[in-house]
């Protein structure tokens, strides 16, 4: 094997080495490249080994790959004992595994590349062209893989991006927007490329937010793609079509439609079926980095809804699935260039203050720095015991990265009985705002 081609030794030691340290860098690395990715054969098999006891429910440390690869007789192929062992020692921290495993995607993207223009080359000689012309076609794929930008990019190129967002603001919305015309002056809809939080204590009523979200860009034409890590299809669809039908929910779950409910419900469901661009994932599929990325690719939304972070199929110990989730989000809003909208809970603990307005401020959010770094914008749902009987949910803004910045909350009607989920512009509460916004 020539080291002549584009490849990063170090870089391929440093992926197997976070996973070493810390396996639950492998859903990371595994959403970024496949085994195919190394150029050393020894690294491929290595990782094929971890991925074999990390999808098979074990744990990677030394001992166990070592015993799995001496049960496989590929304990030479990947390099010894001793390479093995050493794998480690040259990783510092983990923070830094989504950037080791980009170069390898990069360095075997220029690899494809290097060998498709000596395919074509070849092909040249044939003057067949036929030939010739899938070979042009095979190395333009292969150059999609690779970032046609080797140097930083010039920060006074950059007039034109300046420009076509400033057509954006004065067209008013530039991404998805949101069912709730106050939230859309806040935040000039969910742009692409960005995420989008709601977070609320349990009961709040998250899940319906989401199917609100999801249902109002599918109305406005917009292909949206569901995750629901917790429920299952059929519940999520439950929710969607009484929503749509506007029957009582109440009934739906009791099983006591009216007799003008039930063909309300009935026509709902049969007038969408058939219909597309509103998809759904939940526990019994992928759900892990790499299967959602790849249902993205199939559907091509314009809207990633996630209803539980916390709950994607990431190994590991619940913080440390949240935050790979949290960095797998940003990478991905941006990737595929779609807004994603996500929902998280506040701290079970955290109290609501007395005061008008609620106590709900960024602290109270589980993993609160982390999603104020990564979100575009964050918002905390809240329903007190008077809101609660008022059939009222208010949604208040912790975090606005780009939009007009309100001083009141907005307010919505939630009323299950007559399905009245709208913004109600007659009542306005003023927001206590308890952090300078970031």
């Amino acid at each position: 094997m020539s080291d002549d081609l584009p490849n990063s030794n170090k870089a391929e030691r440093a992926c197997l080495g976070c996973i070493m340290l810390k396996q639950e860098t492998f859903e990371l690395i595994d959403s970024i490249i496949d085994p195919s990715d190394f150029w050393q054969p020894r690294h491929k098999v290595i990782y094929e080994a971890m991925s074999e006891i990390i999808l098979g429910g074990g744990t990677v440390d030394p001992v166990v790959l070592g015993e799995h690869l001496i049960r496989r007789e590929k304990m030479k192929e990947a390099g010894g004992i001793m390479y093995v062992g050493d794998l480690s020692s040259d990783v510092a921290t983990t923070v830094n595994a989504g950037a080791y495993a980009s170069i390898v995607r990069q360095r075997a993207a220029e690899r494809e590349i290097f060998k498709r223009a000596m395919s074509l080359a070849q092909s040249a000689k044939t003057k067949d062209q036929a030939v010739i012309s899938s070979g042009v076609d095979a190395l333009v794929a292969s150059a999609d893989r690779l970032s046609r930008d080797k140097m930083p990019k010039s920060l006074l190129d950059m007039g034109d991006s300046v420009m076509e967002m400033y057509s954006k603001a004065v067209s008013g919305l530039s991404g998805v927007s949101l069912p709730w015309p106050t939230l859309n002056e806040m935040t000039m809809g969910m742009w692409p490329g960005t995420v989008t939080f709601f977070v609320a204590r349990p009961g709040t009523g998250k899940t319906f937010v989401a199917v609100i979200i999801a249902r109002h860009a599918w109305l406005e034409n917009h292909p949206t793609l569901f995750i629901s890590p917790e429920m299952s299809k059929a519940e999520i669809a439950e929710r969607f079509f009484v929503v749509d039908s506007g029957v009582n929910y109440d009934n739906v779950m009791r099983g006591t439609l009216s007799a003008w409910e039930k063909p309300k419900l009935t026509d709902a469901i049969k007038t969408r079926r058939g219909s597309s661009g509103l998809w759904i994932m939940d526990s019994e599929d992928d759900l892990s980095p790499k299967g959602i990325e790849a249902a993205v690719r199939a559907c091509k939304p314009d809207l990633l809804v996630i209803d539980s972070i916390y709950d994607l199929q990431i190994r590991g110990e619940r913080r440390d699935r949240a935050l790979i989730a949290l960095e797998w989000m940003r990478n991905t809003s941006k990737k595929f260039a779609m807004p994603v909208c996500g929902f998280a809970q506040q701290n079970r603990d955290a109290e609501l203050s007395s005061k008008k307005g609620g106590g709900s401020r960024l602290g109270t959010i589980a993993l609160a720095d982390e999603i104020g770094q990564d979100a575009h914008s964050v918002f905390a749902l809240e329903q007190d015991k008077d809101m609660k009987s008022d059939k009222k949910l208010r949604f208040k803004p912790l975090k606005l990265r780009r939009g007009r910045w309100s001083k009141d909350d907005v307010v919505s009607n939630w009323d299950f009985e007559k399905m009245n989920f709208s913004e109600d512009t007659t009542e306005k509460d003023e927001t206590f705002l308890d952090e300078i916004p970031f």
